[in-house]
């Protein structure tokens, strides 16, 4: 069930944006932070149910995203030193777009770290809030839980140096949980600063043999491990060396291609992910982990090239 907690929800996610039309209201930041929910309690096991409704994001699957994480933590703030190459290409941008999140790049910022992400968890290893860049502002994400540990409201706000304002409120609202069925049901809505909410979507989650499934998305698991995901637009396959350790993500994507992302090992350490997508490649390659076995330093590089683009640095604090 743990597996299934650090899984699922990202296509839940998904599906959640999908359903939800962005608005102009604006909603001050404050409002986040007060979503921020520290005394959830998980009461009954079989409200564990809930995990089909979890947070995930980045796509915590794949060992280089930025909070893939072995460990859940109370923080985590991500910062890229990018190379002249890179460097250059930010420039590119900025004269492109004509706006900036933060400070504007310029050659003479080689070799400093600049802030790209944050994530923060509860002691239990929601994910509470996020702060994220974008190529014009920063985008805030807070999750709101009930008592059983049940995500029940998640907002996002967009701010740049113009405007601040909200894009997207979403509510979910359990249905009373049946032992007899099996089945977790879930109501979404889309709701606006004034509390005016309307339906979005319904999700019915449970478990056939040896199948979790919420709507049409189908999990298999052998051993206590992912092997299988298939959703609507993409069909996942994992596969293990020694049943231990993660070796290659196979990814099909509907009318878009074949994607393989294959992991390399030393004295039982991941040290490089190469991932191929069409003509497409990158490699990731982990310089340094806590002692929690989470990454905090890697190194990116683009197709065949021997010197890496970016540096990728990871603060990680724990609970005590």
């Amino acid at each position: 069930m743990k597996i299934l907690r650090d899984v699922i929800f990202i296509f839940m996610l998904a599906l959640l944006v999908s359903c939800t039309k962005r608005e102009n209201n604006e909603l001050d930041n404050s409002k986040i932070l007060n979503n921020i929910n520290l005394d959830s309690k998980k009461d009954d096991d079989i409200y564990d149910r809930g995990f089909l409704i979890k947070e995930l994001k980045n796509n915590d699957l794949i060992p280089y995203d930025l909070a893939y994480l072995t460990k859940k933590p109370e923080s985590i703030f991500v910062y890229v030193i990018k190379s002249e190459w890179a460097l250059r290409e930010a420039i590119s941008n900025y004269e492109k777009y004509g706006e900036s999140s933060g400070e504007i790049p310029k050659l003479e910022n080689l070799g400093k770290r600049e802030f790209i992400f944050e994530r923060h968890y509860d002691y239990y290893g929601n994910y509470i809030y996020e702060k994220r860049k974008t190529v014009a502002g920063y985008i805030y994400e807070s999750i709101k839980y009930d008592k059983y540990n049940r995500p029940i409201e998640k907002i996002e706000i967009y701010e740049d140096s113009y405007v601040k304002k909200l894009t997207s409120m979403i509510v979910i609202e359990y249905a009373p949980v049946k032992q007899s069925d099996n089945i977790l049901e879930a109501k979404i809505y889309k709701a606006d600063k004034n509390g005016d909410k309307r339906e979005i979507n319904i999700v019915r989650s449970g478990k056939k043999e040896n199948i979790y499934f919420f709507n049409d998305n189908e999990f298999y698991f052998e051993n206590n491990q992912i092997t299988k995901i298939n959703t609507p637009d993409k069909k996942w396959i994992f596969k293990y060396a020694n049943n231990t350790f993660l070796s290659e993500i196979g990814i099909s994507h509907a009318g878009v291609g074949y994607e393989s992302i294959k992991m390399e090992y030393e004295k039982g350490e991941l040290v490089q992910c190469i991932n191929v997508f069409g003509k497409s490649k990158s490699r990731y390659k982990f310089i340094r982990y806590d002692k929690f076995g989470n990454w905090i330093e890697m190194q990116i590089f683009h197709g065949d090239n021997t010197d890496f683009t970016d540096t990728i640095i990871r603060e990680i604090k724990y609970y005590e």
